[in-house]
Order: structure tokens, then sequence, then C-alpha cells
């Protein structure tokens, strides 16, 4: 499993996000892409679980995320990942 994470792209303001792209800006990015380790997955399977249960459990402060090197900087509408 790959992950592609992008905060903004050349003459595209404001960015939102990939949606905005078309298939060859899309094309463009596929040499960014990085592999997914073990522990972010588990992070994705809690967050999901949390966002389907609607229960918190399990889940930090998403600013406390970017002290752990290995995870991704993604955003989700809670600002809330796993810990």
């Amino acid at each position: 499993m790959e992950l592609l994470g992008v905060d903004s792209f050349p003459g595209i303001v404001p960015f939102h996000g990939l949606g905005q792209l078309q298939l060859d800006q899309l094309a463009s990015l596929y040499g960014d892409r990085r592999k997914v380790i073990d522990l972010q997955f588990q992070c994705g399977v809690t967050a999901d679980k949390a966002f389907a249960t609607q229960d918190g459990t399990g889940l930090i402060p998403f600013n406390f995320v970017f002290t752990i090197p290995t995870l991704p900087s993604v955003d989700v509408s809670s600002g809330l990942l796993c810990g």
C-alpha cells in the first residue's frame, strides 16, 4: 500500500485536495508516493473506526502526531489521529 500526501499544487490556488487535479496533474505526482508502514496503517484503522462509531477513544490531539516522524502529515476533519 502507498500514500500520496499533497498540500499544494503549482497553479491551483486555493488548493483543497487531489479532487481538483486533472489526470495528467495526478500522474505527475506518481513519483512522490511513499510506502505505508504498519504503524501508519494501524493508525488509519483506528481513525476509521473512531469516525464510524463516533467514539474518539484511542485518539490523541492531531498536533501531537507531528512529533512522530514515521507518521504522514495528513489532515482529518476532527483534528485527531491515533496514538
